[in-house]
């Protein structure tokens, strides 16, 4: 089957967006980047999700106890690329997206060269949350499909510091992008009745993205 790819071009200016620290989020409801039907999408790609279970420290990205187990799945993005329902989300991250990735951190930015680990669908189900981690990349970005009911928890929790706890709230056609290597951040216990879906996407400068390490494959993906 052959699939169709589509080409982007955007200005960081045009899309509403908020500054919170090391968290950027823009508002693509009203833009015409996301299909009519990504959220539909989004679930069907969540069918394809697999198992994974971190175990805490299993890799130095991970700030869980020893002996932490977080089970969590995943969609990894050599699937999501290969099936008619994730081609259009690994064209916004290679397009874009790194545009934005670009235009917001003022130096030129790629997606990443490894293809099952650069752009994910994680999959965070009632009564799970995900690991206390810090990235091992300098830009991620995180798009939401659909809206966390408050109560339900599932919010974004990223130390900014000592004193200062950010806590983001997924909401429907939200993109975030953030500058999270350095400060620890999680995704607190859900308990919404319909799994909690996030769209993960890597960023690193052009040309200086590090060798990935085995163990944070295996941490995140459970692969080699």
């Amino acid at each position: 089957m052959q699939i169709e790819r589509k080409k982007y071009f955007i200005n960081a200016h045009e899309i509403p967006s908020r500054t919170f620290g090391p968290v950027t989020i823009f508002d693509l409801r009203e833009t015409d980047l996301l299909p009519h039907d990504y959220q539909e999408r989004m679930k069907s790609l969540a069918q394809h999700a697999e198992l994974v279970e971190m175990k805490g420290g299993a890799d130095p990205s991970s700030l869980e106890s020893p002996g932490t187990i977080v089970p969590y799945r995943v969609v990894d993005g050599e699937t999501i690329r290969n099936l008619p329902d994730g081609v259009w989300l690994d064209d916004l991250y290679r397009g874009a997206f790194t545009q934005l990735a670009s235009q917001l951190s003022g130096e030129k930015m790629a997606p990443s060269t490894d293809i099952k680990s650069g752009a994910n669908l994680n999959v965070v189900g009632r009564g799970h949350r995900y690991e206390l981690h810090k990235d091992t990349n300098p830009l991620t970005g995180l798009l939401y499909p659909d809206s966390v009911r408050k109560g339900e928890g599932g919010v974004l929790s990223v130390q900014v510091d000592n004193n200062v706890e950010l806590r983001i709230s997924p909401q429907e056609g939200m993109l975030l992008l953030s500058a999270l290597d350095q400060t620890p951040h999680q995704v607190l216990v859900y308990t919404g009745r319909v799994p909690r879906l996030s769209g993960v996407m890597n960023f690193f400068p052009q040309g200086k993205e590090p060798q990935r390490r085995p163990t944070l494959t295996r941490h995140v993906l459970n692969t080699q």
